[in-house]
């Protein structure tokens, strides 16, 4: 679609005709800021894989607009996962796309498996929102480690760009074990006018992700680090991917082909990745999962959770 984004009077706009025309696809929901005439949008999680992403949707994971359509959060756009490389100079996604790099240079980034969430003003007041939703659980605990740790430091920072970040707290513990960690890491800022990452930004306020030392896309895909999601790389033609390491991918498989999702056997999982990030499968444990047939699938799980974590 041509002028889906455009400039009016200095504000950033989504053209309102072809903002219908994509919630009308029934694919993308709405949210109202509780307080604020402001907008959040976002992909339904059930629907998305049967959402054919385009250069104009796939911005909805985030974006905040206010009731004129103005931008006011302009989040990451939509990226996708590394499955193989196919040459050296090419490798494909997880929409089936072939993505060449063969032009461009690159940076890796640790890929910290948090909760995303942005950072932007809207009437000189800042407001902190997970990607999902303005009021849950996410953004609340984002609200509070910005106010009580960062507060008179955002003072600082350019209204006029969206600050991403990657909230970690034990509270909201997925997989990978940071331990007491609590912050909101910044993985990003974005410039609201042209959508662009700002390459060089420089951070003294916030924790950041590890940043890799040069290496070769071949290098990458040798990478298998246990506790750890993968790696973000950034194109210096703005593109950037997800890598995933194969510890992650095949400790998450088994937990999601083994639980069927019960409150008993959600409390089975917490207690099952707290083993898993300390190396540790407890025999209790295990014994529960392998006997309680009334909430679990047949399960071989311990054993082979047991070889990859003592690869």
């Amino acid at each position: 679609m041509n002028n889906f984004i455009t400039i009016q009077n200095n504000n950033i706009k989504i053209n309102q005709q072809h903002l219908k025309k994509y919630m009308d696809s029934g694919f993308f929901y709405c949210e109202k800021h509780p307080i604020f005439d402001i907008y959040l949008f976002n992909s339904i999680e059930w629907k998305k894989k049967e959402i054919v992403w385009d250069q104009n949707n796939r911005i909805f994971k985030g974006i905040v607009l206010d009731n004129t359509g103005n931008i006011l959060c302009r989040p990451f756009q939509k990226f996708f996962t590394v499955r193989k490389l196919v040459s050296d100079s090419s490798f494909l996604l997880s929409n089936g796309e072939l993505f060449s790099y063969a032009d461009t240079g690159f940076r890796a980034f640790e890929k910290i498996e948090g909760h995303l969430c942005y950072l932007f003003w809207y009437q000189n007041e800042p407001i902190i929102t997970s990607q999902k939703s303005f009021t849950n659980d996410i953004s609340i605990k984002a609200k509070e480690i910005l106010k009580s740790k960062y507060i008179n430091s955002i003072t600082q920072l350019d209204k006029n760009n969206t600050y991403a970040f990657e909230l970690v707290t034990p509270e909201l513990r997925l997989l990978i074990d940071y331990g007491d960690i609590e912050d909101l890491f910044l993985i990003g800022v974005i410039n609201n006018k042209s959508g662009q990452l700002i390459k060089d930004f420089k951070n003294n306020i916030f924790p950041e992700p590890k940043k890799l030392k040069k290496l070769s896309i071949n290098s990458i895909f040798k990478l298998n680090q246990k506790n750890k999601e993968g790696l973000i790389i950034r194109f210096d033609n703005g593109e950037m991917v997800k890598y995933k390491f194969k510890w992650y991918y095949e400790v998450m498989n088994l937990l999601n082909q083994s639980l069927i999702y019960t409150d008993k056997i959600k409390l089975i999982n917490k207690k099952l990745i707290k083993s898993i990030s300390n190396n540790v499968i407890d025999k209790k444990l295990e014994d529960k999962i392998m006997y309680n047939s009334n909430y679990c699938k047949e399960v071989t799980l311990s054993k082979e959770l047991s070889k990859i974590l003592n690869q």
